[in-house]
């Protein structure tokens, strides 16, 4: 501009045109006004170089989804610098580079792929777990699949409709945890279980050329009544433990609730214990009910309640309605006993002990019976065989004590001794022993005769006949218990198999032992 300008004045022939030259040069010169593009361009490049390694540390986005937001980037990148080569001014060129650097901020990828696969790994080890459940047959472990895919299908889904990483990351938690949740409890392995016991007993019975066909129809009735009432409570189980624990403990019960109770209906297998109740004071629903286990889908249609103006054993009938709709009676036994110190509250806890002629006190035996009982029953395995012999032996000692019912207050307090003594010596071994910190622990051996809660658990006979019938039922039971305890409590399928087909023999042969001796005394 100013070459040309000092050239046109050069040229001029008088001064007005020289003047009209250096005007229009000094302008032209003015007029020159440069813009500034490439800086901007090399901030639009700094801004993708900083979103880009962000994007390769964020851990929580997987390969792909890295690529694909490093072309986003770009394509930003790109689109800034078209814009600010198009500019004609300094201020568009500002203009396009800001919105230039504010696009490329705003790439913000969401890592929902690896939030997936964290989905898909956690139902491989649930799968991988129900594989491995031996307790659960086939179609049950095929039903949990489903139940696993279901949850899983559901999570990806809630994290792909995500639109930001804190919802991927709420809805793989919920889903993991939905699928952790699910757990199959194996029912069909138990139930076939049954049945093969049935089978068994049923053929052992066709074989005893004792009995006559007759008697062999009426006990395979009774073990098939057996086998569909255990069947029923397995099925209103709601997880693996309460499976395990009617195979394991609800098959067994105590000696006279066997000779009491109906072998063959429900009552074997949902009646805990006795309720016991002094004379002439009234029975209440609540006090029955508190000795059923009543499973899940169990409705109580009525409970008939005995008097209690008389002392003796009595039955309280109650009349459910399963969840099958049908309907079924148990009975949970009621022992009525004499108010203590009934007449004399004055003489003293030792009364009995005076006067010849009072009946002996036996609430702390029937107590320590039930101690006994209770570590044979869950504590067996702790106990080498000699002091298993010796506690075996014990318990049928105390038991014909508290049948005699002309035991002296010495014998049973003798007695109670006894159980004492062996409950002491064996507590460190069974883990009995008081500590601060286990409840359990500090109940003592043997629980004081004004503790009811541990009185409504053991019945014991109450006649002579009665203590004969409970000594040979307890020779089976203890052998059932002992072939239960024997098994590893591994949850394979061998032993629960093996389990529960030893736990329903033990049922059906003290039902069939029990029904013979009710139909022997009929006779």
């Amino acid at each position: 501009a100013a070459d040309l300008a000092k050239a046109a004045i050069e040229a001029a022939t008088d001064q007005a045109g020289v003047t009209e030259k250096e005007t229009a040069g000094t302008n032209a010169i003015k007029a020159v006004t440069p813009v500034g593009k490439e800086n901007a361009k090399n901030a639009i490049d700094q801004a993708k170089a900083t979103k880009d390694k962000e994007i390769d540390a964020n851990d929580q986005l997987s390969q792909s989804e890295k690529a694909k937001a490093k072309e986003a980037t770009k394509a930003a990148a790109d689109l800034a610098k078209a814009a600010i080569e198009a500019a004609t001014d300094q201020a568009g060129v500002t203009e396009k580079e800001t919105a230039g650097t504010n696009a490329i901020k705003a790439v913000t990828p969401v890592g929902k792929e690896n939030a997936k696969n964290a989905i898909d790994q956690a139902k491989a080890t649930k799968d991988k777990e129900i594989d491995a459940n031996d307790q659960l047959s086939q179609s049950e472990k095929a039903k949990a699949k489903e139940a696993t895919k279901a949850a899983a299908d559901a999570a990806k889904v809630a994290i792909e409709a995500a639109t930001d990483q804190a919802g991927v990351t709420e809805k793989e938690t919920a889903g993991t945890n939905a699928i952790k949740a699910v757990t199959p409890v194996g029912k069909e392995n138990a139930k076939n279980a049954i049945d093969q016991a049935k089978a068994t007993k049923d053929k052992e019975i066709d074989a005893n050329d004792q009995l006559s066909q007759s008697e062999k129809a009426k006990a395979k009735e009774a073990t098939k009544a057996a086998a569909d009432a255990a069947k029923v409570a397995i099925e209103a189980a709601t997880d693996q433990a309460e499976v395990d624990r009617i195979l394991r403990n609800d098959i067994y019960k105590d000696d006279a609730a066997i000779n009491e109770v109906e072998a063959f209906d429900l009552s074997s297998l949902l009646v805990n214990g006795f309720v016991s109740v002094k004379q002439g004071e009234t029975l209440t629903d609540q006090e029955v009910l508190s000795k059923v286990n009543l499973p899940k889908d169990v409705e109580v249609i009525k409970i008939e309640k005995p008097t209690t103006s008389a002392l003796g054993r009595l039955v309280a009938k109650v009349t459910l309605k399963l969840s099958d709709g049908s309907v079924e009676e148990i009975n949970v036994p009621v022992e009525v006993v004499a108010p203590q110190n009934h007449g004399n509250e004055g003489n003293g806890a030792n009364n009995g002990a005076n006067n010849t002629e009072a009946k002996a006190d036996k609430a702390k035996l029937e107590a320590a019976i039930h101690q006994l009982d209770e570590l044979l029953l869950k504590e067996s395995a702790k106990l080498d065989a000699e002091t298993a012999k010796e506690a075996n032996t014990l318990l049928s000692d105390a038991k014909k004590v508290f049948a005699n019912a002309d035991a002296t207050q010495a014998e049973v307090d003798a007695m109670v001794k006894r159980i004492e003594d062996f409950m002491a010596k064996v507590a460190p071994s069974t883990d009995h022993a008081n500590t601060a910190n286990d409840q359990s622990a500090q109940t003592p051996a043997v629980v004081p005769a004004n503790n009811q809660s541990a009185q409504t658990t053991v019945v014991a006979p109450a006649t002579t006949q009665a203590a004969a019938n409970a000594s040979q039922t307890a020779s089976a039971q203890a052998n059932a218990r002992k072939a239960a305890k024997e098994l590893p409590n591994t949850g394979t399928a061998d032993s629960t198999v093996a389990m529960v087909a030893a736990a329903a023999s033990a049922l059906l042969g003290l039902g069939l032992a029990g029904r013979r001796r009710k139909e022997d005394e009929e006779a």
